[in-house]
């Protein structure tokens, strides 16, 4: 068959899905999404600074729409420290479940989440993800170019 022919026979009946309502979830879904973000950081932001914590420096590698995670480590300034064994409420929205999915996550298992929520839509990269708790913003340090394999 050549890429040209068609491959269903004309007429097709009339599409049951309706794409403008599918559409308008997921809009919806980011933007709720969106607003949960910002409280999820501002939350965990709090956190880090009530535990003396200045930044969170996650590793990640994003490949075939996973994303891993390879370590996360706390700094006090200079100093590498451990994380407290504190944990923090977080509102989650998940791509099968329009309703709010409340969690309560330890500061480590916090920004590993923030990291799989912050990428979502940024397939086949890897680098660092900074949580700068002091500043309280997010710092992205991406190797290598977007798409492409690293060794």
């Amino acid at each position: 068959m050549l890429p040209s022919e068609p491959t269903l026979v004309a007429p097709m009946p009339p599409s049951r899905v309706n794409f403008a309502a599918l559409h308008a979830a997921e809009r919806d879904r980011e933007a709720r999404r969106n607003r949960l973000l910002k409280t999820n950081k501002t939350r965990f932001f709090a956190a880090l600074s009530s535990a003396g914590i200045t930044h969170v420096v996650a590793d990640f590698r994003e490949t075939e729409g996973a994303c891993d995670v390879h370590a996360v480590t706390a700094f006090a300034g200079p100093t590498v420290m451990s994380f407290p064994a504190a944990q923090i409420p977080y509102l989650a929205v998940t791509w099968d479940n329009p309703e709010i999915e409340p969690r309560i996550l330890s500061l480590p298992e916090v920004a590993e989440q923030l990291v799989f929520d912050l990428l979502e839509d940024m397939p086949g990269i890897m680098g660092t993800l900074c949580f700068d708790a002091t500043a309280r913003c997010v710092h992205l340090d991406v190797q290598g170019e977007p798409g492409t394999q690293a060794p």
